[in-house]
């Protein structure tokens, strides 16, 4: 039910994360800002579902698609493979957890951008 209750809460300040994200400056505050915020949260208040790197991608998404991706799909494989293997190390090697939101949130932006296929399709043309 969280799930529904957050898209009905995105749905309802849509139209508002569309006119801050209209403004290149503003819009790239507001979102560092939220994104801040939910770390806290996500280190703070103890949910026990995914709901605040979920909440994350709501503003991510808006931000994100109104502006060009700046890295190229090599090195967002590079940095796909990068983060779960420092995700790897991190949790399993040092026990450290803190940074699982950003570790976790990372990738899925990495891939959402290209699309699934067209990250797959990098993926298979760099390994020949």
């Amino acid at each position: 039910m969280w799930f529904f209750t957050l898209l009905i809460i995105f749905y309802a300040i849509c139209p508002a994360l569309e006119l801050i994200n209209r403004k290149d400056t503003l819009s790239k505050i507001f979102t560092l800002v939220v994104i801040i915020i939910l770390f806290i949260l996500n280190q703070n208040v103890k949910y026990g579902h995914a709901l605040w790197i979920t909440a994350a991608g709501f503003p991510l998404g808006v931000f994100f698609s109104r502006r060009p991706f700046v890295i190229g799909l090599k090195y967002s494989i590079i940095g796909f493979w990068g983060t779960l293997i420092a995700t790897g190390v991190l949790v399993y090697i040092f026990n450290i957890k803190e940074l699982n939101f950003f570790l976790i949130l990372t990738p899925f932006i990495l891939i959402d951008y290209y699309g699934a296929s067209g990250f797959l399709m990098g993926i298979h043309n760099m390994l020949g």
